[in-house]
């Protein structure tokens, strides 16, 4: 999955979202997230695998692509230049997660504002999500089928 595509996919249903639900304007924004961390939609794939590693399923790169992410030694600007273009190449053979989603999140709360989030059209908030108590909101799961054919 592309992740600058999606990205910018993600920022266009945000768009029309806020233009539906106004109180959001200056309060809401969007991050990949999971039950082991998140990231903003903006990061590049090395800093997410840094900070974020179970953002990705691993594969038979994994030991390869920390030993470039975390290696000390650079001999000149050629090595470096060397080692990033390998590191992007082996980032790009990893896949997603199944269980990351593209979550809001908020500078400060407005429940009226979350309520009419959680049923708006292009939302795809789980329905036991669906009690005011919930204040986790997810716009969709990158495991959804329809997202999938839209990037595959």
């Amino acid at each position: 999955m592309d992740l600058e595509k999606l990205s910018q996919w993600a920022k266009r249903q945000l768009s029309v979202i806020i233009t539906d639900i106004p109180e959001l304007k200056e309060n809401a924004y969007l991050v990949f997230s999971s039950r082991y961390g998140q990231c903003d939609l903006t990061d590049d794939k090395s800093d997410i695998y840094r900070y974020f590693p179970a953002f990705f399923l691993q594969n038979e790169h994994h030991e390869k692509i920390n030993q470039l992410l975390y290696s000390k030694v650079i001999d000149n600007n050629k090595d470096t230049e060397n080692k990033k273009n390998e590191l992007q190449k082996l980032l790009d053979t990893i896949e997603i997660s199944g269980d990351v989603n593209i979550e809001f999140r908020f500078t400060k709360m407005n429940y009226k504002a979350l309520e009419l989030l959680k049923n708006h059209p292009l939302v795809r908030q789980p329905e036991h999500m669906m009690r005011p108590a919930w204040i986790r909101i997810i716009l969709i799961s990158l495991n959804d089928e329809s997202l999938r054919a839209m990037f595959e």
